[in-house]
Parts: structure tokens; C-alpha cells; sequence
């Protein structure tokens, strides 16, 4: 991932885009989920998990996007969905603070 401070999509898949931002010298990430195109028809669930703290849930139903920040580790593990296509996508994700990135998209079925 590019230390430039500007998005790169990392994947797309079945109408929801999962973005990266990392910036040089700063520690930290910033995770974006959306829907592509982007419109008001993305819903999530799941837990993130950043910087040692308490894993936390989230939800939403019905924003073009979800972000999700950290000064270090930052973990995401969700359904998501673009309601326009209809299939939910599961998303297991894992940025470390020099923004090195690993994770999984599985669609379903």
C-alpha cells in the first residue's frame, strides 16, 4: 500500500469497495467500506477491533460508506452488503500500523 496519504482500493466485489489510506511518517490507517457506486443502499454488521482496545460492534443500514480508523492495528470483521446488488459479502480484514495489509473477501452464495 502507497504511504502517499490518498485512497487505493484494495477490492471490489459484488458492489462494495473496500479502500486503504496510509500516510508517511504517520502512524496509522484508515479503512473506508462503500458501496460502488456510491449510494445509500450499504448495510454492515460486525465488530473492529483498533489499537489494542475492546472489540466494539457496529452496524449500519443505509449510508454510502462506513470508515474506520486506527494509530496502530486496526481489524474488521463484517457482513456488508450493497442492497442494489443484493449478496452479502464477508470481510476479515487486518492492517498493521505500517499499513501492511492482509485480509479475506468471501462472497456468498
Amino acid at each position: 500500500m502507497p504511504l502517499d496519504g490518498a485512497y487505493h482500493t484494495v477490492e471490489t466485489i459484488d458492489g462494495i469497495s473496500v479502500q486503504a489510506n496510509c500516510h508517511a511518517g504517520i502512524t496509522g490507517d484508515d479503512v473506508v467500506i462503500a458501496t460502488t457506486p456510491q449510494t445509500s443502499t450499504l448495510q454492515a454488521s460486525g465488530t473492529f477491533h483498533a489499537n489494542g482496545s475492546t472489540v466494539a460492534p457496529y452496524f449500519d443500514n443505509g449510508d454510502s460508506s462506513i470508515d474506520e480508523d486506527a494509530s496502530g492495528n486496526l481489524e474488521i470483521d463484517a457482513i456488508v452488503r450493497n442492497t442494489v446488488v443484493g449478496t452479502f459479502v464477508r470481510v476479515d480484514l487486518h492492517f498493521d500500523a505500517g499499513c501492511v495489509f492482509w485480509g479475506m473477501f468471501t462472497p456468498s452464495s
